[in-house]
């Protein structure tokens, strides 16, 4: 197995495994992977001096960038799910604010 296909294999692992870890909801798995995913990438890509250099690894390639923006697309899901929560906090908080201030009477 060439160097290229290495780390281009080594980089789909690591984009799979932050799928797995953004399904399950784990974020902080996901952050921690995001750098070896990264220097793998930087590896590969650094070593190209023209782009048919890539074309053993370009399924591959394909499969991560798939695999990141499912990724991308969870933790868009998840931040609007946050907020959606966090806006429903602040509308408890306030009605019971609201109760609290004619109550004493």
């Amino acid at each position: 197995m060439s160097r290229g296909r290495q780390l281009a294999e080594e980089a789909l692992a690591l984009t799979r495994r932050m799928l797995s870890l953004a399904q399950a909801g784990d974020w902080d798995g996901v952050a921690g992977a995001i750098g070896a995913r990264d220097a793998a990438l930087m590896q590969l890509f650094a070593g190209v001096s023209d782009a048919a250099q890539l074309l053993g690894v370009e399924a591959t390639l394909r499969a991560v960038a798939a695999n990141n923006a499912e990724i991308i697309a969870l933790g868009r899901e998840s931040r609007d799910d946050i907020g959606a929560r966090l806006h429903a906090l602040t509308r408890g908080r306030q009605a019971a604010a609201r109760y609290q201030s004619t109550d004493r009477f």
